[in-house]
């Protein structure tokens, strides 16, 4: 149902018409838009997107304030916050399947950290399989790692990724478990990023069976 507010003689509107149009806002601005029910709010590029959103929320509050005053620019040419200009800057850079940046614009430079023992480790259980991973403290300036599940000999894409993690604590052992798997066997690779949107390589095929 429809409903109007006539504030100071304004008029604002909220609610469906229908099961077709929906009042909303935007930035103070009434809109009128097509209603739009997901077809898979579960697909891969969804569960891909909604992960580097949680991670850019995430991480935003710990950014230094050179990196936050650095999207002075882009916020004020788009009328959006600080904020929303990471938010939006990363995003796209993500759809092209190129990590975040703290830093705007992305430099993509710096050394990409490596692993204790190598690589990270699966583990399989009762439908869930737990990756394993410690982080060398002689680089420090990577922020994150990606995780991606595929076919065996599979190639790490946006479309497969999992999880993104923050990973700033070195030499601490992380742990991401991925939950409701039926059982079979399961294929995972990692890779690791700079806080400028420099990519490590892949850090090889690890699996483990889900029981």
């Amino acid at each position: 149902m429809v409903k109007l507010f006539g504030p100071a003689l304004s008029l604002e509107a909220s609610g469906k018409v229908g099961n077709s149009m929906v009042f909303s806002t935007w930035k103070g601005r009434a809109y009128l838009r097509k209603q739009t029910i997901p077809k898979n709010p579960n697909s891969d590029l969804q569960v891909a997107f909604r992960q580097m959103l949680t991670y850019l929320g995430n991480t935003w509050p710990l950014l230094p304030a050179a990196a936050r005053s650095g999207y002075d620019n882009l916020a004020a040419r788009d009328n959006i916050s600080n904020y929303n200009a990471y938010i939006k800057y990363n995003q796209n850079r993500w759809e092209n399947f190129f990590p975040p940046t703290i830093w705007y614009p992305a430099g993509e430079t710096g050394s990409v950290a490596t692993y204790v023992a190598g690589q990270p480790a699966a583990t399989g259980g009762r439908s869930h399989v737990r990756i394993i991973h410690t982080i060398d403290g002689s680089k420090n300036n990577n922020i994150a790692i990606a995780i991606f599940r595929g076919a065996t000999g599979f190639t790490p894409a946006l479309a497969n990724c999992r999880a993104i993690n923050r990973a700033n604590n070195f030499g601490v052992t992380y742990t991401w478990d991925d939950n409701k798997l039926q059982p079979g066997t399961y294929y995972y690779n990692t890779q690791l990023f700079t806080d400028s949107g420099l990519w490590g390589s892949p850090l090889g095929e690890i699996s483990a069976v889900v029981t």
